[in-house]
């Protein structure tokens, strides 16, 4: 079973993604915040809102990709241009717009936990 955690300052927002998400293969779990100390190394996949009312999502993102977490997707209700070539370049999974059908926010999770194969220039 899939572990996912939905990390978003707005508990309606948090609270109804992971509604959304929760099915029988995966457990989801959803936090306001991560504090200190957290433990988010046994996650499958952590969800960051993009746009925190005090905090920034990239910043929060990349200090998980710092500490090893492997998969760190991001998701906002309002996009910008430049939000996916950010997260590109921080090594973010995918910048998911919502809001979007519960069966098609599930299939890009669903493609998000999949073993990722590993390119050519990547060892």
């Amino acid at each position: 079973m899939h572990r996912i955690l939905v990390v978003d300052d707005l508990l309606s927002h948090g609270a109804a993604l992971a509604g959304l998400l929760s099915c029988e293969a995966w457990k989801v779990d959803h936090v306001e915040t991560l504090c200190e100390g957290a433990e988010v190394a046994i996650y499958d996949l952590v969800m960051l809102d993009l746009h925190y009312r005090e905090e920034n999502g990239f910043e929060i993102a990349a200090n998980l990709l710092e500490q090893g977490i492997k998969r760190v997707a991001l998701f906002t209700f309002n996009p910008r241009e430049t939000d996916c070539a950010w997260a590109k370049a921080l090594g973010v999974c995918a910048v998911l717009v919502l809001p979007m059908l519960r069966q098609q926010l599930q299939s890009e999770v669903e493609a998000l936990l999949q073993p990722k194969e590993l390119g050519a220039d990547e060892t």
